[in-house]
């Protein structure tokens, strides 16, 4: 036999035996008592999460957990039983020791959950100085819906430690949004320290006679050439914050001109 033809039937030889082998090495491994990922023959080892970069027991799938056993079938053939599945893809997949094998896939129409939008930001480790500049708690921020049509209507950040009520948290480009689009019962001035806890009840108590209503402020403050008489009593309205006072007044002021 000539040696390039000795190369090449055991090159051959190599690429047909190989399965066989590699298997039965996964097969021994996957079976011996002190292996971390090990169940009997003729039984399955459940894995409780998504595969990882560095996962060596097989090819793995990274969208569905994987269910894998060894069975043995010299005494004759094994019923697998796969119970019901409504709401979910799964697949079976019975494969020899060469690699060959023969799926059973069945495929669910899902219905949508309203699965909860992903917020993605940077989060940074600022340095608070009381009654200093402003810093920044997040950078890069966006949210993605999940589903097909989904809106985001609202967004809730919680702060803690806070030790007084003259701190502030503002949203690159809310407030303007807010202005442009008149949009009431963000703004809420703290009068008496307390508490609040996600659905509790917000009663108007009292409300001064003749005030504005926030629609009703915005709409004045957006308009162009507003009325001086009502902007001078907006100025003059009980409860208004102390700042928006003064610039209620410079631009009176101004406009009297």
């Amino acid at each position: 036999m000539l040696e390039q033809e000795a190369f090449v039937l055991g090159y051959q030889a190599y690429i047909w035996g190989y399965p066989y082998v590699k298997t039965l090495l996964l097969k021994n491994e996957a079976t011996h008592p002190q292996s971390r990922n090990y169940a009997p023959v003729n039984a399955f080892r459940y894995y409780d999460e998504l595969a990882k970069p560095g996962f060596h027991d097989f090819t793995p799938t990274v969208e569905a957990l994987m269910n894998v056993g060894w069975m043995d079938l010299s005494q004759g053939p094994i019923v697998l039983d796969v119970p019901k599945v409504a709401d979910r893809y799964w697949s079976v997949v019975a494969s020899d020791a060469g690699g060959a094998g023969t799926g059973v896939t069945s495929t669910v129409n899902l219905t949508a959950v309203n699965d909860a939008p992903a917020l993605n930001a940077n989060g940074s480790s600022p340095t608070f100085t009381e009654d200093g500049s402003a810093v920044t708690l997040f950078g890069s921020a966006n949210a993605i819906p999940q589903e097909t049509g989904q809106t985001l209507t609202g967004l809730t950040l919680t702060v803690t430690n806070v030790s007084d009520t003259t701190e502030r948290l503002g949203v690159d480009g809310a407030a303007e949004y807010i202005a442009k689009h008149h949009l009431t019962g963000w703004y809420w001035r703290v009068v008496q320290e307390g508490s609040a806890s996600p659905d509790d009840a917000l009663e108007l108590h009292t409300r001064y006679p003749d005030s504005y209503s926030l629609l009703e402020a915005m709409t004045l403050w957006a308009e162009h050439r507003p009325d001086l008489g009502r902007l001078g009593k907006l100025a003059q309205s009980k409860g208004i914050a102390t700042h928006w006072q003064g610039k209620i007044l410079q631009r009176l002021d101004y406009l009297s001109k």
